[in-house]
């Protein structure tokens, strides 16, 4: 199994460890998300939005405490179990920062295994009905939004195609739906496809990339700026472009650094 990985890894990307999960690493030991082993344990404590579902894991974590008793000898206490344990412990001892997506399969164990113990009784059957109409329910009010609307990166993306030259730069520390939308080269502040800002978070060096990147606009988090995006207002190098919206703005560079710059487009 580890051949096979490191095989695939290695024709699609180039590399047996691909930079995204190298730049995971480097990020937790910046320390920057919490030092060790505090990054990736804080984020039991999980956002707003899904304060219901803690709930439910702590109803799952208490039932599925039993389920090693009723299940002994079984595949699930011999495979399950085990492989929800190295993946926690993985997560813990390299200091992964919190994504709340990194929670997806511990939390599956504790709710099956929540089940399988609860499931016994009629009570216990009863409090299952319960959460999962509780959840469902949640799961309703975190979706109400309008497909059509474009998020704030979409947004920006989008502003970026219509009013920048085609050979401009952009960097961002967001790259997901900012960089699909976007029809720019892109660079990677935080380094998942660019290993050495990888490397720079990983020694808490929080400005070289923009000095070694000199991209023709960056995007800039004005409501709760990342410390990663201090440089940005610093440098004089670079200014506002104009876009301001939905807590983003996009500064331009202002100076060619001896390459050939793409302007900013006027307005339409």
């Amino acid at each position: 199994l580890v051949i096979a990985y490191l095989s695939i890894n290695h024709h699609f990307y180039g590399e047996f460890i691909p930079s995204s999960s190298s730049a995971k690493i480097a990020q937790g030991r910046s320390g920057f998300w919490g030092q060790w082993p505090r990054a990736f344990l804080l984020g039991i404590l999980l956002p707003e939005p899904w304060r219901p579902s803690f709930i439910t894991i702590a109803i799952s974590f208490v039932a599925g405490s039993f389920v090693f008793r009723r299940l002994r000898g079984t595949p699930w206490n011999t495979i399950a179990l085990p492989t929800a344990l190295i993946l926690l412990a993985f997560y813990v001892l390299l200091n992964l920062p919190d994504y709340h997506w990194y929670y997806a399969p511990l939390i599956l164990v504790l709710m099956l295994s929540g089940v399988a113990t609860l499931t016994t009784t009629r009570w216990g059957t009863c409090l299952i009905a319960g959460i999962v109409m509780m959840q469902f329910f949640q799961a309703c009010r975190m979706v109400r939004y309008d497909p059509a609307a474009p998020s704030a990166y979409a947004a920006a993306a989008q502003w970026l195609n219509i009013h920048t030259a085609p050979d401009a730069t952009v960097e961002s520390l967001e790259i997901g739906e900012f960089g699909w939308v976007l029809n720019r080269y892109l660079y990677d502040s935080l380094g998942l496809t660019l290993p050495k800002n990888a490397n720079h978070i990983a020694h808490r060096d929080f400005s070289s990339w923009l000095e070694e990147d000199k991209p023709d606009y960056v995007l800039y988090h004005s409501l709760r700026p990342f410390p990663f995006e201090d440089v940005i207002v610093q440098d004089p190098n670079y200014e506002p472009s104009g876009y301001n919206r939905d807590g983003i703005i996009i500064y331009r560079r202002t100076r060619d650094f001896g390459r050939r710059g793409a302007p900013l487009l006027p307005v339409r």
